[in-house]
């Protein structure tokens, strides 16, 4: 019976162009698509992977992971497999590690945790260069306003707020066979940066998210930032337990999955 190697492959890419990570149909172009696409010219077999997270259209990754089980009469040393995938990868998606792994590791699964970030430009003027992959709104943020607010969100709480979709995610999981979908999340820090040139980055670590979790925590902090709202609001948004009570989804343009964690 021929054997299997598990491999780990590190990935980074700019989303803008792609319909998300996960494989849909031929004619969508995803990310996973993408991979996949190289690795059956590279194995000459068809071979699927699992990802870390499944980041929507338009969002970017600096450290995503898949997981994959390469047949041992693949002849490419693991040495060689990221310059023999990104051979045949479009330019906006780069493999930038590959290694071999325990049998057990699961890209998935097997995570503890991730950081993602989000990144924001604070001016009136247009955006050039910034444009793909930075939130622009034109008016100031409160950089402290950020930070104090920010500080409600952060330990382990029901984070049922600020999920999007959620009801009709429930509905589906159950209809799968599945328990209900667990809303209670660990957050171990966040943190806004200020760059130069009205730059504006939030870092966030947790244990996991929920769907548009982080994405609906931005929405909902820079409503404080501008000054519509005080920071103690958070605190009531995050008791309500109720997507209604937050601010608006930001854009996928400014969210990057930085980094995933493993034991």
């Amino acid at each position: 019976m021929l054997g299997m190697r598990r491999i780990k492959l590190t990935i980074e890419y700019d989303g803008t162009d792609f319909k998300g990570w996960q494989v849909q149909n031929e004619s969508t172009r995803t990310v996973q698509g993408a991979i996949e696409n190289a690795l059956r010219i590279v194995c000459g077999q068809p071979v699927r992977i699992a990802g870390a997270g499944r980041t929507d259209a338009g969002v970017h990754a600096r450290g995503q992971v898949a997981s994959l089980a390469l047949p041992d009469d693949v002849r490419v040393p693991i040495g060689d497999l990221c310059a023999a995938l990104n051979g045949n990868c479009p330019g906006d998606v780069s493999v930038v590690s590959a290694e071999e792994v325990p049998e057990e590791f699961h890209a998935q699964r097997s995570a503890t945790g991730k950081i993602y970030s989000y990144s924001l430009l604070n001016r009136r003027e247009p955006a050039a260069l910034l444009r793909r992959t930075h939130w622009q709104m034109r008016y100031p943020q409160d950089v402290k306003k950020l930070r104090e607010a920010a500080v409600f969100l952060v330990g382990t709480h029901d984070f049922t707020s600020f999920a999007t979709k959620l009801a009709e995610t429930q509905a589906q999981r159950l209809e799968d066979g599945k328990c209900e979908l667990e809303t209670v999340r660990t957050i171990q820090r966040i943190d806004w940066i200020q760059g130069s040139a009205g730059v504006l980055k939030m870092e966030i670590e947790g244990s996991g998210f929920l769907y548009q979790m982080v994405r609906t925590i931005v929405g909902t902090l820079v409503e404080v930032g501008r000054g519509a709202r005080q920071p103690e609001w958070v605190a009531q948004v995050l008791a309500a337990k109720d997507r209604r009570a937050a601010g608006p989804t930001a854009p996928p343009v400014g969210l990057c999955l930085e980094r995933v964690f493993y034991p």
